[in-house]
């Protein structure tokens, strides 16, 4: 089964502008992102919960390796505290 056909049965739509884009509404105000590249995915939500469960199906469909909190993608540095998110 291709990564694509599980992000849309677990209800992520596919960006029509960027292909390695899923997203998925939970309520009117969270949604979750899942940015693929090659074989790697960054999830992204304010619902740690959201992520857990998203992690744990796609781990029974692929057996994913989760390398915790994102720090390096694409050769970029990734760097979080009290005033955001930074791109090194």
């Amino acid at each position: 089964i291709k990564l694509t056909e599980t992000l849309k049965l677990f209800g992520f739509v596919q960006s029509k502008s960027d292909y390695s884009l899923f997203t998925k509404r939970t309520n009117p105000s969270l949604c979750m992102f899942i940015l693929v590249c090659v074989d790697d995915l960054i999830i992204s939500s304010s619902d740690e919960t959201k992520i857990v469960k998203v992690k744990r199906l796609l781990d029974k469909q692929f057996s994913i390796k989760d390398l915790g909190q994102l720090s390096y993608f694409l050769g970029l540095e990734i760097s979080r505290s009290d005033q955001g998110i930074f791109v090194c």
